[in-house]
């Protein structure tokens, strides 16, 4: 984690640097060993080529590759303004009418921003940073040269009672672990809830589809579960029991510590989320037992909202759960067959992320010889789990614990599964 901002809650991340934008030569470190960071104030006065050398990889802290960068402050199409309120002397980040993308310094020549690594590029509270009106704007630049997979910025004014960006946040490190996109969309469906339920302290945010988010929603960016970092607001489960007709699902949270589960600030937490690994049929719904004030429970969600303004803190170990029944639909076969005719379907694995087995899913339309492969992000291959193996029609799954073919427990991070077969590779 690299921020640009002293908003970027370092502490919940594994490792990072945490700068402020008001106050010069302050930051913030939080060691991979260490649950909260170490401010220091002996920071450069301008950051910019700080900032620059980092992201290209130069003069890094840690050693490591910036994976989010988190930015907050005045903010254009093109530009990043480093310091809050007024420049003062510290320069800016810019995109020029070609795109080309660099660090103005406030005394100094300009910096190239050439970063290949592949991160997140998080405008926080950064005014129209969003906005592409030609190619020179600044998502361009950064997904061009800045390495940034997911760049998410608004398209509008950003200001004291914006919301949405919040929302991402909590659902991205505060409070749960869901992937980048995961997050940005739940984080959608809370802000509609809160504002359809007028919940205390919102206001009148102007941010609803305000913020957008470029990049491939696929791509499973998120905050690994191994590491040192802040203690998460809860603990959720999702426990499922399958029924001959129905299913009995519940969602519980169980405080981690004394917190407020919902929506505190613009840029704090927001109600406990769930989205199911799974389709239910919206009108099977049937909501058996709670003890939520309210639980929405659409087709591939539940949000329980429990707390609110001007309630108590609730203790660490404080249970909250909505349990109901429903039929869970899915994607059944003949929509495969009819979408996909002779192919063979990869499905979303479960659990994802998961931490010692997760169970790989596939459809084929016709009995085929198959090979599913698991690589890691260099494209290494490090297991193969079916080889050359025929296959009847219909679903199939297979368990892999995580270990490479020699057995050894692989590294966390992000890993890809390749299923190939005589009609089609995935």
């Amino acid at each position: 984690m690299l921020g640009g901002t002293s908003s970027c809650n370092v502490n919940y991340y594994p490792q990072g640097i945490g700068t402020n934008e008001a106050t010069y030569g302050m930051y913030y470190l939080k060691h991979p060993d260490s649950v909260k960071a170490v401010t220091c104030t002996d920071g450069p006065q301008d950051r910019v080529a700080w900032l620059v050398n980092m992201l290209n990889g130069d003069s890094l802290i840690f050693g490591d590759s910036v994976d989010i960068f988190v930015t907050s402050g005045h903010g254009s199409p093109t530009s990043w303004m480093l310091h809050y309120g007024t420049p003062n002397l510290e320069g800016y980040f810019r995109s020029n009418g070609i795109g080309h993308l660099y660090g103005d310094q406030y005394s100094g020549p300009d910096i190239d921003i050439i970063s290949p690594h592949a991160k997140i590029y998080f405008g926080l509270g950064n005014c129209d940073i969003g906005q592409i009106n030609n190619t020179g704007c600044m998502a361009p630049a950064w997904i061009r040269n800045g390495g940034a997979y997911f760049y998410t910025g608004y398209v509008i004014n950003e200001g004291a009672s914006s919301y949405q960006h919040g929302s991402t946040k909590a659902y991205f490190c505060l409070q749960d672990h869901y992937s980048w996109p995961t997050a940005f969309m739940l984080g959608n469906c809370c802000f509609v809830f809160d504002l359809a339920n007028s919940t205390p302290g919102i206001g009148s945010p102007p941010d609803l589809n305000g913020s957008a988010l470029y990049g491939d929603p696929a791509i499973d960016a998120r905050i690994p579960e191994e590491g040192v970092y802040d203690t998460l607001l809860y603990t959720k489960e999702l426990i499922v029991h399958e029924g001959v007709e129905r299913d009995t699902i519940t969602f519980k949270i169980t405080m981690n510590k004394l917190g407020k589960p919902g929506f505190t600030s613009k840029w704090g937490y927001r109600s406990p989320i769930c989205l199911f690994p799974f389709r239910i049929d919206p009108d099977s719904i049937e909501i058996i037992d709670t003890n939520a004030d309210t639980s929405v429970i659409m087709d591939n969600f539940v949000l329980m909202y429990i707390w609110h303004q001007g309630q108590a803190d609730l203790p660490a170990g404080t249970e909250r759960w909505v349990t109901f029944t429903a039929k869970v639909v899915g994607v059944v076969e003949k929509e495969i067959a009819l979408s996909f005719p002779g192919r063979a379907v990869i499905l979303e694995n479960f659990p994802n992320p998961f931490s010692n087995h997760t169970t790989l899913r596939f459809f084929l339309n016709k009995s085929t010889k198959i090979n599913l492969k698991v690589y890691d992000q260099s494209g290494r291959l490090v297991k193969t789990l079916i080889n050359d193996c025929v296959m009847d029609a219909g679903y199939g799954e297979i368990e892999w614990d995580g270990c490479d073919v020699q057995g050894r427990e692989l590294s966390s991070g992000v890993y890809f599964y390749r299923l190939a077969s005589e009609a089609v590779t995935q």
